[in-house]
């Protein structure tokens, strides 16, 4: 895959946060690791974590309905697997559609 410098750019002003079971939310910025999420990850005894999303994949724009059903998909092939929680990215200058 082959990004450009403005989804580079987009990627890198984007927070990503997970919705915890508690109502919570963990912030991932992109421009490190957050104290937060390092109390996360010693709280479930891991070393990394990641954040994945069946949404657009390859930075390409689909339609609502085909990112539900892919995520959902997502989810399926991970339930049992990984401990995971929903999230979104929310671009920190307001202008990141994907």
């Amino acid at each position: 895959m082959t990004i450009t410098k403005e989804q580079s750019k987009g990627y890198y002003e984007t927070n990503y946060t997970a919705l915890l079971n508690d109502g919570s939310e963990l912030i991932f910025p992109s421009s490190g690791i957050s104290d937060h999420v390092k109390e996360f990850l010693l709280s479930h005894e891991a070393e990394s974590c990641a954040f994945i999303t069946a949404y657009n994949p390859e930075s390409k724009m689909l339609s609502e309905s085909e990112n539900i059903r892919r995520q959902a998909d997502l989810i399926c092939s991970v339930g049992g697997k990984w401990v995971f929680y929903p999230g979104e990215g929310v671009s920190t200058k307001g202008n990141w559609p994907a």
